[in-house]
């Protein structure tokens, strides 16, 4: 599943949707690419007091979630009763690359794997980033809540 596919399914819209492909998914995990549009115009960039743009290595925190989101949204589609929204309610373990992210890192590789589930309450996933090198970004674990409508 491509971009613009991906595109239909999610909230996220324009150049905060940060999945670029779909590479693998089953009910429990995914594997997604991200996308960027370049350090310089990308949402999550922080700028130095010279005027750099960065991307802070903690951004590939939000890929992660994209990912765990667009599982969650397949396994509705798939017959599963999905929740109508989610959001993450805690993180542990998490360890980021201690050095801001660049282009050479990209493509960067999203997994997700549920590891437990709390009913139609939640569900917990273990979460890494990886560059094109296979070099760990980011990995962690998320706590994800489930409500029947989405937030007002």
């Amino acid at each position: 599943m491509q971009r613009s596919d991906i595109a239909t399914l999610m909230p996220h819209q324009g150049d905060m949707m940060l999945l670029d492909r779909l590479e693998d998914w089953s009910q429990d995990s995914i594997t997604c690419l991200g996308w960027t549009p370049g350090v310089n115009a990308h949402p999550l960039r922080e700028i130095t007091a010279d005027g750099a743009a960065f991307l802070p290595a903690s951004a590939a925190l939000e890929y992660c979630a994209q990912a765990i989101a667009l599982h969650g949204i397949l396994k509705g589609q798939s017959g599963e009763t999905g929740p109508k929204s989610a959001l993450i309610a805690g993180l542990q373990n998490v360890h980021w690359h201690d050095a801001p992210l660049n282009e050479a890192h990209w493509p960067i590789r999203l997994f997700a794997d549920a590891v437990g589930g709390l009913g139609d309450a939640g569900a917990k996933y273990a979460f890494r980033a990886e560059d094109q090198s296979s070099t760990a970004l980011i990995r962690g674990e998320a706590l994800v809540m489930f409500s029947a409508a989405p937030p007002a």
